[in-house]
């Protein structure tokens, strides 16, 4: 009796599998007739992907869940035989990641013989609104306090993280997502960071330093940077050009980047600053002020100061999506800086059918 059981398993699971396709077919054929029913499957999200540092592909992207739990969701549906168009589907909806998936309540439901286009941004905020006609999103109200994820722990390696400080990396999935109801694809996003991102890092060279003193980075301030601002998406060669996406909002107090406190310099690179900024001009007294000793063997102590034009190393402007990089190099009588400015996400990614 266990043996016709175990036989009975074995032969329904082909049978089963030929069931789900012969179900699949005909949803494909009933959306190729541009026939219209409301099918048995939920619309689903799928893990969300970031654009690593520089420009990439999707493998070597990061997960939204690692960056933040929440992100806000529109849909439209178009029949296939013009019927109906643009029938909101999802307006701003919470999309959670709960139980290792991302949800949302209540449930939609695939609708053969329709087209749809869904578009995303992480994470959620009622701020925020969308061109239907377009896609283009807006964020309103952005505010940042000049958070860093190196503050009083200096690292070899940058977080690229944010999540848990008290400011918000902001995202948006630019290229969308289009579907088609006979397709049960679950819907992913590639997100890509919309604010600028600065880090700094000091190191000194061989024969700068011998063994009667230590050198020691007391602090380290750059600014001051307008701190709120809102987010108005632009088509993509807009961007390219020199059209910015983000409006400042002057009313609002500066704020000054700081860290670095006691830290101890080597001939490793060490960074001591990582930053979220509002995109913004520079060129206006945005300075490097980096303040340092140097303590020797004996007791004395020596202070020091330097200081940079933000400008001088980065041009005119912090952009939408970029991040810039400074290391700061101690030599023998003189302090030297490279400077490097590289996309923080792959800007843009044209629109994807699900297959």
């Amino acid at each position: 009796m266990k043996l016709s059981k175990y036989i009975y398993k074995v032969l329904a699971v082909p049978a089963v599998l030929m069931a789900a396709a012969c179900g699949t077919d005909v949803l494909m054929d009933e959306h190729k007739n541009g026939h219209q029913e409301v099918t048995p499957y939920a619309i689903e999200f799928s893990e969300s992907v970031i654009n690593s540092s520089v420009r990439s592909t999707r493998s070597g992207s990061s997960s939204l869940s690692n960056h933040t739990t929440t992100m806000g969701v529109w849909g439209w549906r178009s029949t296939l035989d013009g019927q109906i168009v643009n029938e909101t589907q999802f307006a701003n909806k919470l999309v959670q990641f709960k139980d290792s998936i991302w949800t949302y309540s209540p449930k939609k439901y695939w609708i053969s013989g329709s087209h749809y286009r869904f578009y995303a941004y992480a994470p959620y905020t009622q701020k925020t609104s969308i061109d239907s006609l377009t896609g283009l999103i807006s964020i309103n109200g952005v505010r940042l306090s000049g958070a860093n994820t190196m503050k009083d722990a200096p690292s070899a390696t940058l977080s690229n993280n944010f999540r848990g400080t008290t400011d918000t990396d902001w995202m948006v999935a630019r290229g969308g997502q289009t579907a088609f109801g006979g397709i049960l694809t679950p819907v992913d996003f590639t997100m890509q960071h919309i604010l600028s991102k600065i880090d700094v890092s000091v190191r000194f060279t061989q024969g700068f330093k011998d063994d009667n003193f230590d050198l020691v980075i007391d602090s380290l301030l750059i600014g001051p940077f307008i701190s709120g601002g809102s987010f108005r998406q632009i088509y993509e060669s807009n961007t390219i050009g020199n059209e910015p996406e983000w409006v400042p909002d002057s009313t609002q107090s500066d704020i000054t980047l700081y860290s670095a406190v006691n830290t101890s310099v080597d001939t490793i690179k060490t960074y001591i600053l990582e930053s979220l900024v509002i995109p913004q001009d520079i060129r206006n007294a945005k300075k490097v002020r980096l303040y340092y000793s140097y303590n020797y063997s004996d007791g004395r102590k020596e202070c020091s100061a330097y200081s940079l034009e933000l400008s001088q190393a980065f041009g005119a402007s912090l952009k939408s999506g970029y991040s810039y990089g400074l290391n700061l190099i101690f030599e023998p009588g003189r302090i030297t800086f490279d400077a490097s400015v590289s996309d923080w996400a792959t800007m843009f990614e044209s629109n994807r059918y699900l297959k």
